[in-house]
């Protein structure tokens, strides 16, 4: 069974670190109630609760549209640092950490995060977004669904959601762009640099390729592997 304590400690240092607050604003208080009410029943109650045939009820995707509905063009309340963001901007922080974490924590993660997928995917928008779903592909946060064992990835397979998951990063992020909130020095480059970090804890079956890396820049990356060695080499010596 996946560690409680270690899923509890990730969301908390994710809602602390991970994103800054928002500027100070009146968030839309339909919208805020209706993530609310999405919310309790998409994690808390049974709207999302599949069958034992592995079928999901109509009654998940008609919770998660309902708050798409009251929320776009809106601005909402993200609980955790009472920050307000922008719904069409950042809808992805509700789903990865209220959403998909509130699932994971409780185990209530089943067939149903099938349709809480395509919510998470349309809702990443910028570069930031992208690494932040890549990163939370590793074994050890083990809080995607379809990154672990029972959404039907492991050492030797990727289910293909898990994939969108890593893939996803490549597509929003362009070469030069930001891609750590936490560190504005970070950026996208045409070495791949990025798409290692996430292959260093991701499940070993995906696949960690990068379509923006150049010939210079593969160049660079190999120039560099080359430098370490012979300084390693040299040290000893």
């Amino acid at each position: 069974m996946r560690s409680t304590t270690s899923k509890l400690i990730f969301v908390a240092v994710a809602f602390a670190a991970v994103f800054a607050r928002g500027a100070d604003a009146a968030a839309d208080a339909a919208c805020d109630t209706a993530l609310s009410t999405a919310y309790s029943n998409v994690v808390t109650n049974s709207d999302c609760v599949a069958s034992d045939a592995g079928v999901c009820p109509s009654t998940c995707k008609t919770a998660l549209q309902a708050a798409e509905d009251a929320c776009k063009d809106k601005e909402w309340t993200y609980d955790a640092d009472n920050s307000v963001k922008k719904w069409n901007d950042d809808a992805f922080t509700w789903y990865i950490y209220k959403v998909n974490a509130g699932r994971s924590v409780a185990n209530k993660q089943d067939a149903c995060d099938a349709v809480i997928h395509d919510f998470l995917i349309a809702s990443v928008k910028t570069c930031v977004q992208g690494f932040t779903l890549a990163v939370t592909t590793s074994t050890d946060i083990d809080q995607l669904y379809y990154c672990t064992g029972g959404g039907g990835t492991d050492g030797s397979t990727c289910s293909d959601k898990c994939q969108a998951y890593i893939d996803i990063m490549d597509t929003t992020c362009d070469v030069g762009a930001s891609y750590n909130a936490a560190d504005a020095d970070a950026k996208y480059d045409d070495q791949g640099i990025a798409m290692k970090v996430i292959e260093g804890d991701g499940p070993k079956g995906c696949k960690y390729v990068s379509t923006k890396v150049s010939p210079a820049g593969a160049l660079r990356a190999s120039l560099a592997v080359v430098s370490a060695v012979a300084a390693a080499v040299l040290a000893v010596a």
